[in-house]
């Protein structure tokens, strides 16, 4: 069975018309009739997106090996990992700090946050710097400024505290 079978397999499995199952992945119902026609073929995107809606194993859909569908996962991790199709580098990071002990897990977001922060500097530096100019005269503007724009930027703000009335 190709791909574009399968494609029609699962739509059929899911009990959704053309229109309903094309709408999941912003696609025409003219679109939909064209993969499954085998006339047009599926992007990767959509293979994507077809595999974390509905929990479809990729393998199944793009080589026809294995079961239509992976195996029921509660997990929160596995259901970010799916939903959002992270890297395998993310999902390994996201596994690994799931499986540390709260301590560990507050000292890994303490290093994140400090690390985002010191980007952050930076970045506020190097647009201040862009801004104001090199003169050393106007160094304390320049740092206001850097200073205004690490509260701005910074990721550890209490909720509200960047917003303008």
């Amino acid at each position: 069975m190709a791909m574009n079978e399968r494609v029609k397999a699962l739509r059929n499995h899911l009990g959704l018309s053309m229109k309903a199952f094309g709408e999941k992945l912003s696609l025409s119902q003219g679109n939909v009739s064209l993969i499954e026609s085998g006339k047009v073929n599926i992007t990767d995107r959509n293979i994507k997106l077809i595999c974390s809606t509905w929990n479809v194993d990729e393998n199944w859909l793009r080589n026809g090996e294995g079961e239509m569908f992976l195996p029921s996962s509660s997990s929160a991790v596995d259901l970010l990992v799916q939903k959002f199709s992270f890297p395998e580098i993310c999902a390994k990071l996201l596994y690994t700090y799931d499986a540390l002990d709260e301590e560990r897990q507050k000292a890994v977001l303490d290093y994140a946050r400090a690390f985002i922060a010191s980007m952050i500097r930076d970045d506020a530096a190097q647009v201040a710097d862009a801004i104001a100019g090199p003169s050393t005269e106007e160094a304390p503007a320049r740092q206001q400024l850097a200073d205004a724009l690490t509260r701005e930027l910074s990721p550890t703000s209490p909720p509200g505290e960047n917003e303008t009335a």
